[in-house]
């Protein structure tokens, strides 16, 4: 097979083994000039003989037009793979995708031990408060209250009379002074009536007893208990 090339130029010519062959533009076009006798002229190829002067040695000519192509070689076989090329940049970051489903919680941990004890705190108030716990006494309550209470002892002679006591500490404040049954120490013969309390202030009180007469001269007295803040 002739390998003629792949891209001549107007009137070039190409040389292979004893043969040459010119480009017209068109085609390659065989350049023959040799003389005595010609064989091995391929088929379908223009020859033209020109001769001159009588019978014997001549000059022939022969223009030969190759338009054919031989057969398709085999394909060769694959070249070495070239070098790996050098590592790209690295791309942009691609979006964020969906967030996951929340995992199982975890086991529970071990119990801290326990914190100091804190500090102590301040003393409640006490219920009670000051006192004197006697016939006539009274008793003080952490939340102001007061209660006293007594017995008083007067001479009582015939006909109406008014009479005052005092208490055995003094109120800030009195809220009700009450009165109760009189008394009478040792033997008495005399008519015991109600008293009547007349008017108190925070120090003591007034009473009133009616018409009472004890023919043993014995002091008659009355019960009594007061309640305020103190």
């Amino acid at each position: 097979m002739i390998d003629f090339p792949a891209s001549p130029t107007l009137n070039q010519v190409f040389s292979s083994g004893e043969k040459s062959w010119r480009w017209n533009g068109t085609q390659w076009v065989s350049n023959v000039t040799t003389s005595g006798v010609v064989t091995g002229i391929i088929a379908g190829s223009n020859v033209t003989i020109t001769s001159t002067g009588p019978s014997g040695t001549g000059n022939v000519t022969i223009n030969s037009t190759s338009t054919g192509s031989g057969p398709t070689g085999p394909i060769g076989p694959t070249g070495p793979a070239g070098s790996v090329g050098g590592v790209g940049p690295t791309g942009p970051a691609g979006a964020a995708g969906v967030r996951g489903p929340t995992g199982p919680a975890g086991a529970n941990g071990l119990n801290g031990g326990q914190g100091p004890a804190g500090p102590t705190g301040p003393a409640g108030a006490s219920g009670l408060g000051a006192s004197s716990l006697a016939s006539n006494g009274y008793q003080k309550f952490s939340n102001g209250l007061m209660i006293q209470w007594g017995t008083t002892s007067n001479t009582i002679g015939a006909g109406n009379t008014a009479h005052s006591a005092s208490f055995p500490t003094s109120f800030t404040s009195v809220f009700s002074v009450v009165i109760g049954t009189y008394t009478s120490q040792g033997t008495s013969n005399g008519s015991q009536r109600m008293a009547q309390l007349i008017s108190w202030t925070n120090s003591g009180f007034s009473w009133f007893s009616d018409n009472m007469v004890d023919t043993g001269g014995n002091a008659i007295g009355i019960h009594w208990i007061a309640v305020g803040t103190g």
